[in-house]
C-alpha cells in the first residue's frame, strides 16, 4: 500500500494505527474471540497483563500503554496472550 494512503505510513502499534478495537478495555470473565489458524476461537478473559511476563512458554511484551490479556481457551483450557485489537466481544 502507498504510504500517501496513510495506512502503511504507521507500523502496527504505533501512534496513529488504524485499530477500531486497539482502544477496547476487557474485564476479567468477558467472553472473548479471536482469529486462529482454524477459524474463530473463544474463551474468558483470566487477566489483563501490563508488564514483560511469559504465558505457556511464549514472551509478551505487555506494557500499561500497551497491555494484553491472559485468555483462558474454551475449547483447550490452555491460556493464551492477546493483544486487545485481535479480541471481538461475544456475547456471554
Amino acid at each position: 500500500m502507498d504510504p500517501v494512503d496513510g495506512a502503511a505510513a504507521f507500523p502496527p502499534g504505533s501512534p496513529g494505527y488504524p485499530s477500531a478495537m486497539a482502544d477496547e478495555e476487557f474485564r476479567t470473565g468477558d467472553h472473548v474471540s479471536w482469529a486462529s489458524h482454524s477459524g474463530r476461537a473463544h474463551g474468558v478473559v483470566k487477566e489483563k497483563l501490563t508488564e514483560r511476563t511469559h504465558v505457556r512458554g511464549h514472551a509478551v511484551n505487555a506494557t500499561p500503554e500497551q497491555p494484553q490479556y491472559r485468555i483462558r481457551n474454551d475449547d483447550s483450557g490452555r491460556d493464551v496472550a492477546h493483544r486487545p485489537e485481535v479480541l471481538r466481544r461475544e456475547p456471554s
